[in-house]
């Protein structure tokens, strides 16, 4: 478990002390994922609270997304909620690319795409979409990873 200490120094200084044990350490990742920054980004831009630092980003997508319909990324990514850990990897390493990562997501069991649709049926409930991963995993994570590669 990590612990965040604050100590006042002086009456301008703080300082912080973050306490991490060697299994906290394993969890630490200095790399970079595309598909994390992809699946969030595309969340972010359907929470205008959100973007509002990005204004000319958000305007700029919204305009190249103008009449393209991404119906299991609207799904995977509703706004207030969990995102399935499988569009969300922790990196591997460093330098890996959309594609690699669309490789990777696409050679993950079933159980483990089923494991994430659960925890987003218990959060926000059962919709069509949710219900094709669970029934057709493999066609509904192509259909997905289509989407990604079109956003």
């Amino acid at each position: 478990m990590i612990k965040v200490g604050i100590e006042q120094i002086s009456d301008l200084r703080i300082m912080i002390t973050i306490h991490l044990t060697p299994e906290d350490l394993l969890g630490v990742r200095f790399a970079y994922s595309p598909l994390v920054e992809l699946s969030l980004s595309y969340r972010a831009l359907r929470n205008a609270k959100i973007v509002y630092n990005y204004r000319r980003w958000e305007e700029a997508a919204q305009q190249a997304l103008y009449d393209v319909e991404l119906p299991y990324l609207d799904k995977l990514m509703v706004i207030h909620s969990y995102v399935p850990d499988f569009l969300t990897p922790t990196p591997l390493n460093p330098g890996l690319t959309i594609e690699d990562e669309l490789a990777r997501l696409m050679e993950l069991p079933n159980e483990v795409i089923h494991h994430g649709i659960q925890q987003l049926i218990d959060h926000d409930g059962e919709s069509d979409i949710a219900r094709e991963f669970l029934v057709n995993t493999r066609s509904a994570l192509e259909v997905v990873a289509d989407e990604l590669q079109t956003y």
